[in-house]
């Protein structure tokens, strides 16, 4: 066991790092910017953040009693990001505990704060590769590898019931993959996500869309077309986000990044409903609103 200390907490944040990469399928965390880090963190803000890390990025960020945190994160210096960025890569250490708090949420290490870490014990093991990590044949042949070596020591039929079951499994999976491969990618078409063979060729209509890796949670993203009697908020929060592509907003049913530019999208505004979706005769739309 690693005593807890706040050097051990800040190696196990790089080690979290390592995986964390591997796990981001935006492809932000392998080559970040100050400005995407602004974004990731908006992006963590908009899903919902526990007490201790909106507290957290709340000094981070320097937030105004009188401001929420998002604006905050919108409106931030970047270059606030610089010195989290080094620590990620190794390049530079740092003892300021808020930035160290910063990239523990970034990368989604658990335990934290600091202050939970240091009472936990945490094992001193490493990170798998990408590979295992990603591959089932791997992880499965791994425990057949372990369970051969202790039948070799110990015979016994429950290992040998085991080592079957799983080697059936085994089995299973690659028949199912070369037989029966599944589309792991999607591309946007217009104004949603469509699954997508990695390696066909793209359609000419959609040629400005890139091929990326499957992201379920990502595939339910939808272009909307809105009007005056389009409902943007419900309990006093926007249903409806946009991103401006030139000079004209583009409208999406959820957060996240627009799938050509990859810009952040925003929660809508009445200033933006105002400015944007009035009538011809410039009269101010009434917002809409549902309980």
């Amino acid at each position: 066991m690693k005593k807890n200390t706040f050097k051990t907490y800040k190696e196990e944040i790089i080690k979290r790092y390592a995986l964390a990469k591997v796990e981001d399928l935006s492809g932000i965390l392998s080559m970040p910017t100050p400005a995407q880090l602004r974004d990731f963190c908006s992006m963590k803000c908009d899903k919902g953040l526990g007490r201790l890390d909106e507290e957290l990025m709340k000094i981070f960020f320097e937030t105004k009693t009188s401001e929420s945190l998002k604006h905050s994160i919108e409106h931030c210096n970047i270059d606030k990001f610089k010195p989290v960025i080094s620590f990620l890569k190794g390049e530079k250490d740092t003892e300021n505990k808020i930035r160290v708090g910063i990239a523990a949420i970034i990368v989604d290490y658990n335990p934290r704060p600091f202050s939970k870490f240091s009472g936990v014990e945490i094992e001193n093991t490493d990170f798998e590769s990408s590979e295992e990590k990603n591959s089932d044949e791997t992880r499965f042949i791994k425990e057949v590898e372990s369970l051969e070596k202790e039948t070799i020591q110990k015979p016994n039929k429950r290992f040998v019931f085991i080592l079957s079951a799983l080697l059936i499994i085994v089995l299973g999976l690659t028949v199912k993959i070369v037989a029966f491969p599944q589309k792991q990618c999607m591309q946007w078409q217009g104004d949603h996500y469509e699954k997508v063979e990695c390696q066909s060729e793209i359609n000419n209509l959609y040629a400005s869309s890139p091929i990326i890796p499957f992201d379920e949670d990502l595939q339910e993203l939808d272009k909307l077309t809105v009007c005056d009697t389009t409902t943007f908020f419900k309990g006093g929060k926007a249903v409806v986000w946009y991103c401006k592509v030139g000079d004209v907003p583009e409208f999406f049913d959820r957060p996240g990044f627009h799938p050509i530019t990859g810009k952040s999208l925003r929660a809508i505004t009445p200033y933006i409903i105002n400015k944007y979706i009035k009538s011809k005769k410039h009269n101010k739309v009434e917002v809409k609103t549902q309980s």
